[in-house]
């Protein structure tokens, strides 16, 4: 992977983007040939709708894909991972937010229960993935290997996921091969919230400001997200001191990381000191793909580096 672009100046409306993940344009995906659903205990007696889909008789390899805030379902097959699919014996899992349903392959048909919506955490997210984890084990066996594919919050929970498998279930941390993250947070995370506000036009900073003195959901459910997802989040470690974290315990998966050199959402100059401390002090096993564009989106040939990422990453070992 190799490092292009310049870094360049961003703004933008709304804070953690709310749309489906990098690349993404035209979201329906392929039919599998196996597709099967599931809720997924989080917290608090909340649940998260879980999607499962392979082609392969023998699965080997799962890609945990975790989006980013906003009101939408990933109740899809994402286009980059099309590819790896239809190649090598490799499974798609994902999940929705408590209170967002749809029917896999078909994402505009969300249904969405407010109530339910307002009080899911990153805690929740964490305890889905958790358990959707053990749910791909139960369909494809112990011995399936897992990558971790992390866009915006969905960075956050990757890594979440994966310090906290380190720290209690080693056997499981060392069957994830790679975490392949994009529009990388990595602030603390009031930081990264009082940085966007900062950069807003004032009007609109002053509207959200106000909702979130009042806990205001008719405001922030469609530019922000709830006082209790704030709560939970602001208790969170950053992204950057969770790496610093798996550098202490020379963690062994794989990193690649996409990011676009006009984010405002996610700056790129965290990932320049990010990719700068890992070479100095980190020495985990990291590639960075720096491009033009914004929190969404990238040019063609990123498109495709992305899917031939994927493909390689669960790729059969070559005959010796």
């Amino acid at each position: 992977m190799r490092a292009v672009g310049r870094r360049t100046g961003g703004r933008a409306r709304l804070w953690w983007c709310g749309v489906v993940a990098l690349l993404c344009s035209g979201c329906g995906g392929p039919t599998l040939q196996h597709v099967v659903q599931r809720d997924l205990p989080a917290t608090r007696g909340r649940s998260c709708p879980g999607y499962l889909g392979w082609n392969d008789a023998k699965v080997e390899h799962v890609f945990l894909w975790l989006n980013g805030t906003g009101v939408y379902s990933s109740a899809f097959v994402h286009p980059s991972v099309e590819q790896a699919l239809d190649a090598n014996p490799a499974a798609y899992l994902t999940l929705d937010k408590p209170g967002v349903r749809a029917p896999f392959g078909d994402p505009a048909k969300l249904t969405v229960n407010d109530v339910e919506l307002q009080r899911y955490t990153q805690g929740d997210i964490l305890a889905c993935a958790r358990q959707a984890m053990s749910w791909s084990e139960q369909q494809f066996g112990q011995a399936v290997r897992f990558h971790l594919r992390g866009h915006s919050e969905g960075t956050l929970v990757a890594l979440f996921l994966y310090e906290k498998l380190l720290s209690e279930e080693p056997a499981l941390a060392a069957r994830v091969s790679s975490l392949v993250l994009s529009g990388l947070g990595l602030e603390p995370f009031e930081a990264l919230i009082q940085r966007q506000l900062k950069g807003m036009p004032a009007k609109q900073s002053s509207v959200i400001r106000g909702a979130l003195q009042k806990c205001d959901w008719s405001v922030l459910r469609n530019r922000f997200v709830s006082c209790d997802y704030l709560e939970d989040a602001y208790a969170r470690p950053s992204g950057r001191s969770v790496f610093e974290s798996l550098a202490s315990r020379s963690a062994p998966a794989r990193f690649f990381v996409f990011q676009a050199s006009q984010d405002f959402h996610t700056p790129v100059q965290y990932v320049h000191e990010l990719e700068a401390w890992n070479a100095r002090d980190g020495h985990l096993d990291m590639k960075f793909r720096y491009y033009e564009g914004a929190h969404v989106g990238a040019p063609s040939e990123v498109q495709r580096e992305l899917s031939e990422l994927l493909v390689q990453l669960t790729a059969p070992p070559a005959p010796r």
